[in-house]
């Protein structure tokens, strides 16, 4: 079946289901609860080993810790990680179990795994990263290989004014995935560093506060490279293809920088790589951190597909995507995993 008919075929499903989150949930490009809270803002200062004083702030959810603005993740809900494994397995046994794929599944870790053990973070509320990573990669193991990214990233890999990681650590990140693919390969690519400031999720809140000026400043920076010059890329919005970017430089300048990466999160989106290392196929089920590491996987993988389970119903993948010796990558960060019921 021709892939624009596959797709026009859907268009209620995209249409449906972004509906239906958008009543229930709040845009994804934050990755957080939504939960208010009207707690007043609190600032501290405690004295670290060398006798520098560090801020410590906190609104509600949002903190500030050092020189890094985050947010509170939610107690951890049992139901969501359920929930997260229950559609994972789903989605083996509908399109893979009677395939030969290699499948593997990684949890993208918040920053507040590395802000917890900071010596001026003793107040701050902390989920249950281990939990959550057990109960996850356990539920997943008959049919996913569990890669570990916690040990390969530290605080210094995410911005200081957003959730997500800077794309400086990708390449490491890629290549521990392309491991566990059984590819052996380091993917190396050229980081170039624009001159646009990096406006994060939580430069709006921090400067509505006056607590902008306690956090580290941010640079925006992508890849460049002979692979990624000819990568095309075909976004599906509502169902209609349309021609699409890896690096978009209009939102660069808007109010969350980090929609600059694949123009932000879209329901399906198909990178194809011409100078590709292989003619093999990766699917991703994704969130919105695999927008600015999954042009590295285009030195590779030929075909990239990017599947956002907020925006499209895992229902009806098989309408439009042959998973026919494809790899599949599951990467999702714990913000996600902790409120999976966006994804259906």
């Amino acid at each position: 079946m021709n892939n624009k008919n596959r797709l026009y075929k859907v268009l209620p499903y995209f249409i449906g289901v972004s509906l239906l989150l958008g009543c229930t949930a709040e845009k994804p490009d934050k990755e957080s609860d939504g939960e208010s809270n009207q707690t007043q803002p609190v600032i501290h200062e405690t004295t670290v080993e060398t006798d520098e004083a560090v801020p410590t702030y906190r609104n509600g959810d949002t903190i500030v810790i050092g020189s890094h603005a985050s947010e509170v993740l939610s107690p951890l809900r049992e139901p969501m990680l359920d929930w997260t494994v229950s559609l994972m397995q789903s989605i083996y046994d509908t399109y893979l179990s009677n395939g030969t794929h290699q499948v593997v599944l990684s949890i993208v870790p918040d920053k507040n795994v590395y802000l917890q053990n900071e010596p001026h973070a003793a107040d701050i509320p902390f989920a249950e990263y281990d939990h959550l990573v057990s109960k996850v990669r356990d539920g997943c193991a008959e049919f996913a290989n569990y890669v570990d990214l916690f040990s390969v990233l530290s605080l210094s890999d995410y911005y200081y004014t957003d959730i997500h990681w800077k794309p400086s650590c990708l390449p490491r990140v890629a290549s521990r995935i392309c491991d566990a693919f059984g590819i052996d390969a380091e993917i190396k690519s050229t980081e170039v560093v624009s001159n646009e400031s990096f406006v994060g999720t939580y430069t709006a809140a921090l400067t509505e506060s006056g607590q902008l000026d306690i956090v580290g400043t941010d640079t925006l920076s992508y890849f460049e490279d002979d692979v990624l010059s000819h990568v095309t890329v075909t976004d599906y919005k509502d169902g209609t293809p349309s021609d699409g970017v890896l690096y978009n430089p209009e939102t660069a300048k808007k109010e969350k920088s980090y929609d600059f990466y694949l123009s932000g999160s879209i329901p399906l989106q198909v990178l194809h790589s011409p100078n590709a290392a292989t003619e093999k196929s990766l699917v991703i089920f994704r969130d919105s951190f695999a927008s600015s590491l999954a042009p590295l996987f285009c030195h590779i993988y030929q075909t990239v597909t990017l599947v956002d389970l907020r925006y499209i119903s895992s229902a009806v993948l098989g309408d439009y995507i042959d998973f026919t010796d494809q790899d599949i990558l599951f990467l999702y960060s714990t913000h996600i995993i902790n409120r999976s019921m966006v994804m259906k």
